[in-house]
């Protein structure tokens, strides 16, 4: 009897010790989209290497819990921290955030979660895809065209003449009126047809380009969110109601490339009045240095 209540006691206090180890703790993740698919890196520390408390593996997950992806880790390795990748991710086109759980033999699966959001679209530091489009005028329009001299900021907005977005046309324009000698040349882009544009070219009196972009095409080479379906508005112009259509809606992104062809910054969470000062003073703090 006296050794069974030994062996008793001896497993509680094993028990009670392993419960009480460290979990494993997700140090980073990281997503790296390449062509259709995400690589997803992730370093951890192990949970408890004194104890042989490693990590065993690690997985993808949505917020609901719905596992996307798993990648056992095999032998383990004594190294603090360490990093393994899962290849070939397959993800739903509408995901921006995923979760990381980590996993021992001892907790199993961990409490806390990595929350990992997708980093998607042209990244500052790389280089501007090429492409036409029809300008406001109905002539094309060439990025190549337009590098290797000045700072270019292209704006992505949804729709023209409506609030937000004139509201930035009309910053942008009278920027452009009070400083004409300007190492900055500005691009909105939009879904508008070319007809459309040219009314709100002549609404507001706009003295930039503007660019058709129909189905979308130029807002996804740059990764920029957008939805396709014909959309129609009514305004009055020059006393004249029209009617302005557009087949895209994209997202209200900004980016400004280099005279060298580079993205050199991103905004993806564009506040319409801000915006153009915020590209000014990005653009004057960058001819300083």
């Amino acid at each position: 009897m006296q050794s069974l209540k030994f062996l008793l006691c001896t497993l509680a206090l094993f028990l009670g010790l392993n419960a009480q180890a460290n979990e494993v703790q997700i140090v980073n993740a990281k997503a790296t989209k390449t062509s259709d698919t995400w690589t997803i890196a992730v370093t951890l520390n192990h949970a408890d290497v004194d104890r042989q408390h490693f990590a065993d593996s690690w997985r993808i997950v949505t917020k609901d819990g719905k596992v996307l992806g798993l990648r056992e880790l095999g032998h383990p390795h004594k190294d603090q921290p360490f990093t393994r990748d899962l290849k070939n991710v397959q993800l739903p086109d509408s995901t921006t955030t995923v979760y990381i759980e980590a996993h021992d033999k001892v907790h199993g699966w961990s409490k806390e979660r990595f929350e990992l959001k997708l980093a998607e679209g042209l990244q500052v530091g790389e280089k501007a895809p090429s492409f036409q489009a029809m300008d406001q005028d109905g002539k094309p329009w060439r990025l190549q065209d337009h590098t290797g001299g000045r700072y270019l900021v292209l704006y992505f907005y949804p729709a023209a003449m409506t609030g937000g977005c004139t509201k930035q046309a009309c910053s942008y324009r009278d920027y452009v009126k009070s400083d004409a000698d300007s190492n900055i040349e500005i691009v909105g882009i939009s879904g508008d047809t070319p007809q459309s544009l040219k009314y709100f070219q002549q609404a507001e009196q706009l003295n930039f380009t503007l660019l058709s972009d129909p189905d979308g095409a130029i807002a996804k080479m740059f990764g920029v969110p957008v939805r396709t379906g014909e959309k129609s508005i009514k305004r009055t112009v020059e006393s004249q109601e029209v009617e302005l259509s557009r087949s895209a809606t994209a997202s209200r992104w900004t980016f400004i490339i280099d005279p060298q062809g580079k993205v050199v910054y991103r905004d993806t969470e564009v506040k319409a009045t801000d915006d153009r000062s915020t590209v000014v003073e990005f653009i004057r703090n960058l001819e300083k240095n």
